[in-house]
C-alpha cells in the first residue's frame, strides 16, 4: 500500500473508501448488537507524513468515527507526535499512543475532551526490571499530571510471557 501511494494513489483512495463503507456498516452493527465502544488500529500512520495521513487514512477514519454511535478509540503505531492534530480531527474520543511517542507533548497539543492513553513501553514491560517499570510509570505520570483526559495503559500490545510483578508494579504505582 505504501509503494502503490506513490505509484497509483487513486486507486488507493478508492480502495480505503471501499473498507470506510464496509467498517461504516460493522460499527453500525456492533452498536445494534450491544457494543458500547470500538477501536480500530491503524498500524502505518506514522510511515506516512501527516498530510498523506489524512489524505489516505484520517479522512476515512473522520468517516468511520462519526457514523458510529458509541465511542470510539483509535491507536496508530510508530511516532505520531507531528500527527496529533490529524489524529484527534478524525474524531476518536480516545487515542492510544504509541511508546516511542513523546506523551506529555502530545497530551498538550489536543483538546481536554479528547483522552490520552499510554504509553508504558510494552518491552519494558516484558523485559525491563521491577524498578525500570515503576520508573517509567512514574515519569509518565509526572509528564502527565494535571491533565484529566490522561488514561495510563500500555503504548502497544502486552507482549506473551511479561512478568507480572512487572504489570503489578504498574497497578501499584497508579494507585
Amino acid at each position: 500500500m505504501l509503494r502503490l501511494i506513490v505509484k497509483n494513489p487513486e486507486f488507493v483512495e478508492r480502495f480505503v473508501a471501499y473498507i470506510t463503507e464496509f467498517l461504516m456498516k460493522l460499527t453500525k452493527k456492533e452498536t445494534v448488537n450491544g457494543q458500547e465502544f470500538f477501536w480500530i488500529a491503524e498500524p502505518v500512520a506514522s510511515l506516512l507524513a501527516p498530510n498523506r495521513f489524512w489524505r489516505f487514512s484520517g479522512q476515512y477514519l473522520k468517516k468511520i468515527f462519526d457514523a458510529s454511535e458509541v465511542p470510539g478509540m483509535l491507536h496508530v503505531c510508530g511516532k505520531t507526535l507531528a500527527h496529533t492534530s490529524y489524529l484527534e480531527q478524525t474524531g476518536a474520543q480516545v487515542l492510544s499512543i504509541d511508546y516511542c511517542t513523546d506523551i506529555g507533548s502530545c497530551i498538550r497539543m489536543v483538546s481536554s475532551d479528547t483522552i490520552i492513553m499510554g504509553n508504558v513501553s510494552p518491552v519494558n514491560l516484558r523485559e525491563g526490571s521491577v524498578a525500570d517499570v515503576r520508573k517509567e510509570v512514574e515519569e509518565i505520570l509526572n509528564a502527565c499530571e494535571g491533565y484529566p483526559n490522561f488514561v495510563l495503559s500500555t503504548g502497544c500490545s502486552i507482549i506473551g510471557g511479561t512478568p507480572d510483578e512487572n504489570m503489578q508494579v504498574l497497578f501499584d504505582v497508579v494507585k
